[in-house]
């Protein structure tokens, strides 16, 4: 159990790394028109939109995705929240920031996929990338992980009540 102890808060930092790491590739027609990290879904960027008939390509501002700011703050929470505080109860409310962390990821998904679908005519084709994947997993892996560490300390307690 220490060994689990000493993972939980690297998986946090595997997740918030995982953010800088591309998250979603946008496709029309099979040709990729877009790429982006998570952090920029967090923080909003500027891209180039290609232009079919070699004008000059125009800027358009890409804004914040909530539920990706959402995800991005659950991480950190998690992180900092077992690194500086190893007590039962905060492998607690590790498992549900961790849990928490999966739903946003979830609904930035189908949030995404929703506009795409709406604003592209279904031409435009979202593919998820290594970093969302990534994130999503380990968000799950750490929710049961710091899950077990709560039932371990509970279960240790029982066995040897005080008073």
């Amino acid at each position: 159990m220490d060994l689990l102890k000493k993972i939980s808060p690297a998986m946090y930092g595997i997740i918030i790394i995982c953010f800088f790491l591309p998250f979603t590739t946008a496709s029309c027609s099979g040709q990729k028109i877009l790429t982006l990290t998570g952090f920029q879904m967090v923080t909003g960027t500027t891209v180039r939109q290609p232009n079919m008939f070699g004008e000059q390509p125009k800027q358009k501002k890409i804004g914040t995705e909530p539920y990706a700011i959402a995800g991005f703050l659950l991480a950190l929470a998690g992180f900092f929240a077992i690194s500086f505080s190893r007590n039962k109860t905060a492998y607690f409310f590790s498992a549900i920031i961790s849990a928490a962390g999966a739903v946003c990821l979830l609904l930035l998904k189908t949030k995404l996929d929703r506009e795409a679908l709406n604003s592209g005519q279904g031409l435009i084709l979202l593919d998820y990338d290594f970093g969302y994947w990534a994130s999503f997993i380990i968000f799950i892996l750490s929710a049961a992980m710091n899950g077990y560490i709560y039932k371990q300390f509970a279960q240790k307690k029982q066995a040897y009540p005080t008073g």
